[in-house]
């Protein structure tokens, strides 16, 4: 089985994936710890919690806009080689303007906020562009093996930011970090003049049959037109924002946990710890899933993904126990390790040439979600942590419900 699961992965030894699987690293090794570092900075310059308060609050609101606006630029205008240069650039330049000491306090969240930015732009740019070109095929097995190699980069960067941080100043840490996004703008002009992305180029004889992927419910939606008002027709888009939606209101309850867990009277930062080790091991777990689901119903996972989050919902809300309590939370840690089926799912339900548009625009309204849900549960929490874990079961179950029963049963084909 070993040797067929090596097999399985073989097909991403090819030049192509070489540069997807480069660009990813070395864009996340900038990115990962200079995002986590942002609070850091801030607390250097002498800024408030307040203050950052409010900036977080600017943050959420210009990324409502932000995926939908770049998700279109990179089809209809630019492209995505000049939008994920871009987006490289504004992460070069605010990693290198941070390293300056004395900064007046606007200027700080400018440069902030451009190492936020530079990350939306990538995603919904080159990022996208990577995922729509990959043939449906390998879609879950490439999703998986991005994440080792993303969220391995962002363990690596932590790590070497934090040795830096200790021998140097904080700023330090922004200066050197910032020749990793002049490497991203490299490869992604080898990238431009090679044409990785071009649909054309495929890495085996069997990528022709990608097309046997799609389900006829999706075909019979598919729609090269790219308008706003086509996507807004389709009724497996409104499925996907009633399901994020729903799903929102215990996604947002996870960042009040180390709140109950300081009611149960439990170490939080123990715990924090022990959960910063799931990361790589939903990269590990994701390749190993990606070989076994690939050639099944991706909708099966993709449904499993989502009710499985009842069970730690269910246990926070009824538990006292700090037993439970700590199995629950890795519980929902672990639950990442569906995440590269469910989201090959998602690219499966739209035709490609509208898939990177749906997805900025769906992000778009989640960014209004991850504005508004929390004021709500906040007040939830204010009555009582139960209440806010119960009213997250249940936009669980009516998550899960939509999703069985409006999205298509897309199932691979053995070629």
């Amino acid at each position: 089985m070993l040797t067929n699961f090596i097999n399985s992965y073989k097909v991403f030894a090819g030049k192509r994936y070489k540069y997807f699987f480069l660009l990813y690293a070395l864009f996340f090794l900038a990115s990962g710890p200079l995002e986590k570092a942002v609070p850091l900075v801030i607390a250097y310059h002498g800024l408030s919690e307040a203050t950052y308060g409010i900036f977080l609050s600017i943050v959420s609101f210009t990324f409502i806009f932000a995926p939908t606006i770049i998700a279109y630029l990179s089809i209809k205008k630019f492209g995505a080689y000049a939008l994920g240069t871009l987006g490289s650039l504004i992460g070069f330049l605010g990693a290198i303007m941070l390293r300056l000491d004395l900064l007046p306090a606007w200027l700080v969240f400018v440069f902030c906020y451009m190492i936020l930015l530079s990350r939306v732009i990538f995603n919904y740019s080159i990022g996208n562009k990577i995922n729509t070109v990959i043939e449906s095929g390998n879609r879950s097995k490439y999703f998986a093996l991005r994440d080792f190699f993303l969220f391995g980069a962002i363990s690596v960067g932590l790590l070497a930011g934090g040795f830096l941080t200790t021998r140097f100043s904080i700023l330090k840490l922004y200066f050197i970090f910032s020749s990793l996004f002049v490497l991203t703008c490299l490869v992604i002009f080898i990238m431009r003049t090679k044409s990785i992305l071009s649909d054309q180029i495929t890495e085996n004889n069997n990528a022709t049959h990608s097309d046997k992927t799609m389900s006829d419910d999706v075909k019979k939606n598919g729609s090269d037109e790219l308008t706003l008002s086509a996507v807004l027709k389709k009724r497996v888009f409104w499925a996907f924002v009633l399901i994020n939606v729903f799903t929102s209101i215990y996604n947002i309850s996870v960042r009040f946990l180390p709140l109950l867990g300081l009611q149960l009277g439990f170490d939080v930062s123990r715990l924090l710890t022990l959960v910063g080790f799931t990361t790589i091991v939903n990269a590990i777990l994701g390749l190993v899933l990606g070989y076994f689901f690939d050639m099944r119903s991706r909708k099966l996972i993709y449904l499993i993904d989502i009710f499985i989050d009842l069970i730690p919902a269910l246990t926070f809300a009824f538990t006292g126990s700090t037993v439970f309590f700590v199995i629950a939370y890795l519980i929902t840690g672990l639950k990442d390790v569906f995440a590269p089926i469910s989201f090959s799912y998602f690219f499966d339900c739209f035709p490609e040439s509208n898939a990177q548009f749906v997805l900025g625009l769906l992000s778009s309204i989640d960014g209004i979600n991850a504005t508004l849900v929390p004021i709500l549960v906040g007040f939830l929490w204010l009555q009582s942590h139960r209440l806010v874990f119960i009213v997250g079961a249940a936009g669980i179950v009516c998550a899960f419900l939509v999703a069985l029963l409006v999205l298509p049963n897309v199932k691979m084909e053995t070629a």
